[in-house]
């Protein structure tokens, strides 16, 4: 994909993801889960990349319940909803 420099805001070329500059990668998470018992095997997995502008890191606090969406901009589908109802 060209992704070159890719946790470097100032150097990250993610022209062909975002058409925000000073974009880069903060950080990538992965869970995998997997449960094997006596009726088979079920297993998920996901992977979450977080994003910076300029190399500023933001933080969100969830205390209480809440709701989330992801969407495409230019159409403003919902793509994937969402809701945390006990955040630890």
């Amino acid at each position: 994909m060209g992704v070159v420099d890719l946790f470097q805001a100032g150097s990250a070329d993610l022209a062909r993801m975002t058409a925000t500059p000073g974009t880069a990668v903060d950080d990538i998470v992965h869970e995998a889960v997997i449960d094997v018992n006596e009726r088979g095997t079920e297993a998920a997995g996901a992977t979450v990349v977080l994003v910076t502008r300029d190399g500023v890191s933001r933080s969100f606090v969830a205390n209480q319940p809440f709701l989330f969406f992801v969407m495409e901009r230019s159409s403003r589908t919902v793509l994937f909803s969402g809701r945390v109802v006990r955040p630890q």
